[in-house]
């Protein structure tokens, strides 16, 4: 079996293609990759790069499986495949939905149904489909006609490198952490909020990670918030953050009911549960239902009071029970999500459907 990978290779090991295409080399399977803003005629735009693919002048014919996350790319590639050959679009959420949620006036909305009707494309012509969730599954499921040829990929983890901290905490206290970005589907102002309410409680710390220059304002809004001594820490490499986060007691994934997280996979997900330490997740996407039938951590809705009453339950939560969930979180976490697991399970699938 001969792959190409199709996508954006510009950060290696943070990119979901990247870690597959790395598993599957580990397999014996025969990998080539096409970065789509360094190949793709070097232009400004990725956009623009992916639509240079359909003219570029690639060996097509010499593979037996094309994995393409991206729309535009996966609906096109349809033409170049040999006879046999596979098309996969790698299908980790919904653009349309996200796109949507930027509230954008005028013309600009009309990128909301132009990608919907991309993202329906691809997963109508591509003759398989994989995906982070069991949600996105059935959208998919539903615009193909049924479930031939899906497959639920998870979003993986190098366990190795996130693993339980040998200290395992960083002083006294209980301390709650989040490690991302801040873009509003992240819906760290859930946290905010939160942190307002639980002011008064004794002991509770906050490590918030991930801020870059674009993010003076929300840096701000926590500075002003957290009570003093809260750590507001910049983005930094991934051993670092491995660090950061195992010394926390409490991970935090605050979400909002967009439809964009409800079909999302966050990758933070199997990340935090290989460092062993609870959850905190809101009743939102797939990861409520993790969480409470693995016993890793606590479920809440999206909203302030009730993320504050679930922090204030597991500050106040016996040790050795917080170790427990943590521990069930790391097993689930080397049982299902890593990609030594990911990888053989990709495998399967393709040479099923070859």
């Amino acid at each position: 079996m001969k792959m190409l990978f199709v996508g954006n290779f510009s950060l290696p090991g943070e990119h979901r293609e990247y870690c597959l295409m790395q598993a599957l080399k580990d397999l014996g399977v025969h990998v080539d990759a096409l970065d789509v803003l360094k190949d793709g005629r070097r232009l400004r735009r990725p956009l623009a790069g992916q639509f240079a693919l359909r003219a570029g002048k690639m060996p097509w014919e010499a593979y037996d499986v094309f994995h393409v996350p991206a729309a535009i790319v996966a609906a096109s590639l349809a033409k170049y495949r040999r006879r046999g050959a596979k098309v996969v679009y790698d299908c980790r959420g919904l653009r349309y939905a996200e796109i949507a949620m930027r509230g954008l006036r005028g013309l600009g909305r009309l990128r909301v149904p132009v990608m919907r009707a991309l993202e329906r494309r691809a997963a109508k012509r591509c003759d398989l489909c994989i995906t982070v969730s069991g949600p996105l599954r059935d959208w998919l499921a539903d615009v193909r006609g049924g479930a031939a040829g899906l497959e639920i990929i998870r979003n993986g983890v190098d366990a190795d490198l996130f693993a339980p901290a040998p200290g395992g905490r960083a002083s006294d206290g209980f301390l709650v952490g989040y490690a991302g970005q801040f873009q509003n589907w992240q819906a760290v102002d859930l946290l905010i909020d939160a942190a307002r309410l639980l002011a008064d409680e004794p002991g509770l710390r906050w490590r918030i990670i991930g801020f870059r220059d674009a993010d003076r304002d929300i840096k701000r809004r926590f500075a002003e918030t957290l009570p003093a001594g809260a750590e507001l820490i910049d983005r930094c490499d991934r051993e670092t953050l491995s660090g950061l986060l195992g010394e926390c007691d409490l991970l935090t994934i605050p979400r909002k009911p967009y439809l964009a997280c409800q079909v999302a996979m966050p990758i933070k997900f199997a990340e935090y549960l290989a460092l062993g330490k609870p959850v905190l997740v809101n009743t939102v996407d797939e990861t409520q239902h993790i969480v409470r039938d693995v016993g890793c951590g606590f479920v809440a809705e999206s909203d302030p009071r009730a993320m504050a009453d679930a922090i204030r339950r597991a500050a106040r939560t016996p040790p050795e029970q917080i170790r427990a969930m943590g521990q069930a979180g790391r097993d689930h976490a080397t049982a299902n999500l890593t990609w030594d697991v990911i990888g053989p399970r990709y495998k399967a699938f393709l040479e099923a459907n070859l």
